[in-house]
């Protein structure tokens, strides 16, 4: 994964991490959003492959 695609995620992470705050007033780990990021990331990219190569 590049460098602007990491820094984007991160980017990402903090929004929600501020969001999820302010809607259910609790804090949610960095380590947690990542890693949902990140699974959405992989889910998207099977996709788009099983478009390609189908």
């Amino acid at each position: 994964m590049n460098q602007s695609r990491k820094k984007n995620l991160k980017s990402m992470a903090n929004v929600a991490i501020n969001n999820h705050k302010h809607l259910y007033d609790e804090t949610i780990s960095e380590t947690s959003v990542m890693e949902l990021a990140l699974r959405q990331y992989i889910k998207q990219q099977e996709k788009q492959y099983k478009k390609i190569y189908a």
